[in-house]
């Protein structure tokens, strides 16, 4: 019998009533792990918002920390005309680097460096206040995944030596720390009247160099093919090989170097034509790729009779004048020492550089010839 439109449950069947009863019990608990899994899911909620509160704590102490360092030593650096750089170690040696890994300071940058990137490593794009030695100011160095970064799951480890980029002058890590050492070999010099050939000209660095030193006479050049002449204009673009130079014997009194020596079919030429064209005393700046551990070098191709040959699988660098890249002829060894040498140059070390507050977070290496 229907009791106000509702049949009252005894009225059904026995074995509906069952049913009904073992539905009404399943619904319960479906509603009962319902509220528990809202309840769990709150929960982990709420520990990763503590989580990120607290992350987000210590990368303000941290910011504010670095800040604090930043300011008291930009009020020293500001006291001069040319803020310096020291190198933390100068090496001439393959010992003489195991050594400098072997000490306190070696230890002290990697775990500094280390914590730098493990505190920025889910952040794809990020930026460290620091002191531009190119700019003459502070500023906030960038850091992103370009120029070969990588993505490792949720995580990104970026290559700093070619990012850290200023936002006034455009220079990344490796072109600021020359910038600073041209600053300071030219400023030791007595700038006036120096002779600098800059083996790049259609760059960012050219164009801070030529900006920052308009009094000097400053050379630039690319390489724009086999079929030219050394010396040649193309374009507004001098034409130079690094085998066989246009400058006259003895002419030079610094030469700049970034990234250029890998590219270079011969290095002993090019070394040879380098000591060639500099006066006695004159340096040469200069960054490429070096491996660390390697002893001997290792020839990734050739050219012989006219024609390359590749002898391991090529390699590309960006070139500002050639969508193509330009292939890597060299991975350089501590063997370099030697080629150099025998290139007729008196001296040359690998000078090795760390500096938070100048942006020069790892191992920064520069080659310092001496004529």
């Amino acid at each position: 019998m229907r009791v106000n439109g509702v049949f009252p449950m005894k009225s059904f069947p026995l074995v509906s009533r069952r049913r009904l009863k073992a539905a009404i019990t399943e619904r319960d608990a479906a509603l009962a792990e319902r509220d528990v899994a809202r309840a769990e899911r709150g929960a982990a909620r709420a520990e990763c918002d503590v989580a990120r509160a607290e992350c987000d704590a210590a990368r303000d102490e941290r910011d504010a920390a670095l800040g604090q360092i930043l300011k008291a030593a930009t009020t020293l650096v500001n006291t001069n005309n040319v803020a310096s750089l020291t190198p933390v170690s100068v090496c001439r040696t393959h010992s003489e680097w195991k050594k400098f890994q072997l000490s306190d300071d070696f230890a002290f940058i990697q775990r500094r460096y280390g914590d730098i990137i493990s505190a920025y490593r889910f952040d794809e794009t990020w930026g460290i206040a620091g002191f531009s030695n190119p700019a003459r100011q502070d500023v906030i160095f960038k850091v992103d995944m370009l120029g070969g970064g990588k993505r490792i799951g949720d995580e990104f480890y970026p290559n700093i030596r070619e990012r850290l980029e200023c936002p006034v002058t455009g220079l990344n890590d490796r072109q600021r720390l020359i910038a600073a050492l041209v600053q300071s070999a030219l400023s030791k010099r007595g700038a006036t009247g120096s002779s600098v050939y800059c083996m790049e000209q259609v760059t960012p660095f050219f164009s801070w160099l030529t900006k920052k030193y308009a009094q000097l006479d400053i050379v630039g050049s690319e390489f724009l093919g086999d079929y030219l002449n050394p010396g040649q204009i193309v374009d507004g673009i001098r034409h130079e090989n690094l085998q066989d130079l246009s400058f006259k014997d003895a002419s030079l009194d610094l030469v700049i170097s970034n990234d250029v020596m890998e590219h270079v079919p011969s290095p002993l030429m090019a070394f040879r034509e380098l000591a060639r064209i500099m006066r006695e005393g004159s340096q040469a700046l200069m960054t490429f790729p070096f491996s660390l551990d390697l002893d001997h070098s290792i020839t990734r191709a050739e050219i012989i009779n006219g024609e390359l040959k590749h002898l391991s699988e090529p390699v590309y660098h960006g070139n500002p004048v050639s969508p193509d890249g330009s292939l890597v002829f060299t991975d350089f060894g501590w063997d370099i020492f030697d080629l150099v040498k025998q290139s007729g140059f008196k001296d040359v070390s690998l000078e090795i550089y760390h500096s938070i507050l100048f942006g020069h977070l790892g191992f920064g290496l520069v080659f310092r010839l001496v004529r």
